[in-house]
């Protein structure tokens, strides 16, 4: 995670709890931030604990802040990852691909993790979009 994710201001370094379903990561930091990392479209959201798990529930939280646009449809395509994988765009919306469902397939996430790593990807200050 640390040369996926990197910003200056941070004293240390995330820890990844969750996955959804797109290969985010969602992650503890201190002074209890959760934080989703949308590595796909280069998107950062930050909330405090309490709040984002009281706003999980609530469609507009699911859409927007997890991602989860397309769900839906990516499911009655593909069907449900499995424990340990992930919908992955393919070609990765990172190098420009679309973020349409025909263009998903399912893939291990930690090699998907590893892909990005291996173009040289990393969320960082410079292509960084932090969303409320």
């Amino acid at each position: 995670m640390v040369r996926l994710y990197y910003l200056p201001w941070q004293k240390q370094v995330p820890i990844p709890i969750f996955a959804t379903a797109f290969g985010d990561l969602i992650a503890l930091e201190p002074q209890d931030l959760m934080v989703t990392l949308q590595f796909r479209n280069n998107i950062f959201r930050s909330s405090m604990l309490k709040y984002y798990l009281a706003d999980i529930p609530d469609e507009y939280f699911r859409q927007h802040v997890l991602g989860m646009r397309g769900y839906k449809a990516a499911k009655k395509r593909l069907s449900i990852p499995k424990y340990g994988d992930c919908y992955v765009y393919d070609p990765l919306v990172c190098q420009g691909g679309p973020e349409r469902t025909d263009h998903l397939r399912i893939a291990n996430m930690h090699t998907y993790l590893k892909e990005l790593i291996a173009i040289g990807y990393q969320l960082n200050e410079d292509n960084i979009r932090i969303l409320d």
